[in-house]
């Protein structure tokens, strides 16, 4: 009985199934015409007889070119098959996907593409897959090259850029390595040298030429990674040292700052105050147990000071508008009640920086307070524990005395108070 035969569309050209060879496509119940066209296309000659494709969906396209059309363009999508690896112009680069049989992934290019044989023949024309492969053969041509014969020894500079140039084939981004040992024989021409790939850089690979018997080759090439230095646990990132830029006697850091002054947002700046002394007042944090205290005995007694030409700005690493719920809120709630002094908002830390009181661990400051005269000099600076308030009366005093020097330009003792004798 005379074979079925199959009619191309595109040139008229009847291809029977004879001209089909199993041992190129092999399990050929689910092959279809347009890959048995054009695989016999591209062969010069004709391969031995294959076997008929005795699908009917098949027999009925290739009645006519129309039915032929419909069958190609309505055909189910293909399925990855492992025996197309054993085809010639595969075996090289081509390799399953787990867990997904409708992809395929090229060894060479790192690349997951579409499991059709139409799709995985253009690539294999790329310019880029073809560049590959051939940098591969001849990385690999290279190093069987190297094979020494028992009893001999040869240098082994290549080695190293050999196995640089195997690794930039074969590895082009992203692959993973190891540093287990392997060994390849260069007289094998069967060996895979894609296990050459996990030789990672951080392996620092040795070759070694000389001849072992033990696997049963002679002259083979010895590829061994030496042991890798332990990576030693990385110690703890020790805690960032600030200097303060706050000194007594010295110039005070200028600041410039949004803060909330009778209630209301605004800009501050250290330039402010000139002609007047000021005190730097810093507290940990709002809504805090002893912050309030503290700012509600010097809210109720800032009289005192400004009778003194002295005013005092507290600042807390708070935001300004956390400061101003905080002002707005009752003091039988904890909060300030709209407060007689400024309270500066410093959340980016500078401030409290610049004047070494920052406590970088915990991200707020320390108690703090600093007094700056008139030409803008720190005369006095004091820090407590947080969980220390500081003495109001204590704080009058010092710029009571600190003000008695500049106007009599005289001492004063210890305990010293206004109307006390100076020295």
């Amino acid at each position: 009985m005379q074979a079925p035969c199959y009619r191309d569309s595109m040139n008229e050209q009847v291809i029977t199934n004879e001209l089909i060879s199993p041992d190129i496509l092999p399990d050929n119940s689910h092959l279809d015409l347009k890959d048995a066209v054009q695989w016999t296309r591209s062969q010069q000659q004709a391969p031995p007889q294959g076997v008929a494709m005795d699908t009917g969906v098949v027999a009925e396209a290739a009645q006519s070119p129309v039915q032929a059309e419909r069958y190609f363009s309505s055909r189910k999508q293909q399925k990855y098959r492992k025996a197309w690896e054993d085809l010639p112009e595969f075996a090289l680069w081509l390799e399953g996907v787990d867990n997904n049989f409708y992809k395929a992934r090229c060894k060479m290019c790192a690349k997951t593409i579409l499991a059709d044989l139409s799709v995985l023949r253009l690539h294999a024309q790329g310019r880029r897959h073809n560049q590959l492969c051939d940098d591969f053969n001849k990385a690999k041509a290279a190093l069987q090259s190297m094979a020494v014969a028992p009893g001999s020894t040869a240098p082994t500079t290549k080695a190293p850029v050999i196995m640089s140039s195997i690794r930039k084939i074969v590895l082009p981004s992203g692959a993973t390595t190891s540093a287990a040992p392997r060994r390849l024989d260069a007289g094998d021409s069967s060996t895979d040298l894609t296990q050459l790939t996990e030789l990672g850089p951080e392996a620092n690979p040795t070759f070694s030429l000389e001849p072992t018997g033990a696997f049963g080759v002679e002259g083979g090439v010895q590829v061994q990674a030496s042991a890798a230095a332990p990576r030693l646990p990385k110690p703890p990132q020790e805690a960032t040292v600030y200097v303060s830029k706050a000194f007594v006697t010295k110039p005070a850091p200028p600041w410039k700052a949004t803060a909330i002054v009778n209630g209301h947002v605004t800009r501050l700046e250290l330039n402010d105050y000139k002609g007047r002394y000021v005190i730097l007042f810093f507290y940990p944090q709002d809504f805090a147990a002893v912050c309030p205290t503290e700012i509600l005995a010097l809210s109720d007694r800032v009289s005192e000071f400004r009778a003194l030409q002295t005013e005092i700005v507290a600042c807390s690493v708070d935001s300004h508008l956390t400061h101003l719920t905080w002002c707005r809120m009752a003091r039988s709630d904890g909060g300030l009640a709209n407060p007689k002094i400024p309270l500066l908002a410093d959340p980016t830390h500078s401030i409290s920086r610049d004047y070494g009181v920052l406590m970088p661990d915990v991200g707020h400051s320390l108690r703090a307070h600093f007094i700056i005269d008139r030409r803008g000099t720190i005369r006095h600076m004091c820090v407590n524990d947080m969980s220390v308030g500081r003495s109001v009366d204590e704080l009058l005093r010092m710029v009571q005395a600190l003000q008695h020097v500049d106007e009599h330009e005289a001492g004063c003792p210890a305990d010293w108070k206004p109307g006390q004798p100076s020295v």
